[in-house]
């Protein structure tokens, strides 16, 4: 009887042991593009390289982005772009460090950026140009949310481009 218990404790150990570095190396090389936000320098480009093969883009902007929080964003204006300077700028914010959090900051967006290549969807970027109290660029990637800073030349560049804004 003896025996039968020390050889179930020893196979259980063993099955357990497997089971567990089995589970730790299937992480390790499943890793997502996301996983190993320690390196404070990865950009936005290098966990979305497609972001560089963007042609155009469609800004929104919000009519009232601080009134009702469950409609603020049905209600906007819009205008399409394919100015190279509007889509270097982006790039050349989402080409930044960015912060990583795992929920979206208190303050709203002021609009969205489609990104496009040729006519596909690449990604949406949000925005806030109110750089005394929210200033940013973010989108989402694996449930996670990737803040960037926003250049002088891009918030210029969305000013620029909300004054030729119209309703859909």
């Amino acid at each position: 009887m003896y025996l039968k218990s020390i050889c179930f404790l020893v196979l259980a150990s063993i099955v357990i042991l497997a089971c567990n570095s089995g589970s730790r190396s299937s992480n390790d090389t499943n890793k997502d593009s996301l996983s190993s936000h320690t390196d404070s320098m990865r950009t936005g480009t290098d966990v979305e390289p497609i972001l560089k093969q963007a042609d155009s883009l469609q800004i929104l902007y919000y009519d009232d982005p601080d009134g009702d929080s469950l409609r603020y964003s049905r209600f906007f204006t819009y205008t399409p772009t394919r100015d190279s300077n509007t889509i270097r700028y982006l790039l050349l914010c989402l080409e930044q460090p960015f912060v990583k959090l795992n929920a979206v900051k208190d303050c709203r967006s002021e609009g969205k950026i489609y990104m496009f290549d040729r006519e596909d969807p690449l990604k949406t970027i949000y925005f806030s140009t109110r750089c005394d109290s929210c200033c940013y660029l973010y989108f989402i990637k694996s449930g996670a949310f990737l803040y960037f800073p926003l250049s002088d030349n891009m918030k210029r560049s969305l000013k620029e481009n909300k004054a030729k804004s119209q309703k859909p």
